[in-house]
């Protein structure tokens, strides 16, 4: 016997006594179909036909809230989403953990209510795993802030002999990079202005 094959929609092979065949393929959906022919060139007019995927990416994890999340509460609500091109949202099993403890045993579970937060930064980690057993992996971090940051004039204004008055101020945080803080401020009995650096 001789045999033809073909991949997907490529064109038909010539025969050859080969049966074996190793062949570099992308990732996803492909079909492959094989036909014998005898010495009498005959063709089986049924190839036989395998349908399979190829998956090698592992899937995208997305937690929300965000990284770089800053909360002045100490308790946060997490919920999490494996996506890929292959496996269903719903056959998607997950791991996670907070602060470097140990993951989670892989399950169905896709939130988590973490209660009494301390201050300060905060990592939270989850695994999916699709069905081709391939794991993806995200952590993100957020912060606690409890402490109000501390404004203080850098340079107070004397008596003024003008009618124009120079400001100007700084502030600490324990968290936040003084370069990083946005001020507001008022004269008198006016409004505050809009927060800003």
């Amino acid at each position: 016997l001789e045999y033809s094959f073909a991949f997907d929609a490529d064109p038909d092979t010539l025969f050859s006594p080969d049966t074996l065949l190793t062949a570099s393929l992308t990732d996803g959906y492909h079909e492959f179909k094989v036909r014998a022919r005898d010495t009498d060139g005959m063709v089986d007019p049924t190839p036989a036909v395998l349908s399979f995927y190829v998956d090698r990416l592992a899937p995208i994890v997305v937690i929300t809230p965000q990284d770089d999340y800053y909360d002045s509460l100490t308790t946060v609500q997490f919920s999490w989403f494996g996506d890929d091109f292959m496996t269903p949202e719903s056959l998607f099993v997950y791991s996670h953990r907070l602060d470097g403890n140990a993951l989670s045993p892989f399950g169905v579970q896709k939130s988590l209510t973490a209660t009494s937060l301390s201050e300060g930064v905060h990592e939270f980690e989850v695994q999916a795993r699709d069905l081709s057993g391939h794991i993806g992996t995200l952590m993100q971090k957020l912060t606690v802030d409890l402490t109000p940051p501390n404004t203080f004039f850098t340079q107070p204004p004397q008596t003024a002999t003008t009618d124009t008055v120079t400001f100007c101020w700084s502030g600490l945080d324990n968290l936040t990079d003084p370069d990083d803080l946005v001020f507001a401020c008022l004269i008198d009995g006016g409004e505050w202005t809009e927060f800003s650096n």
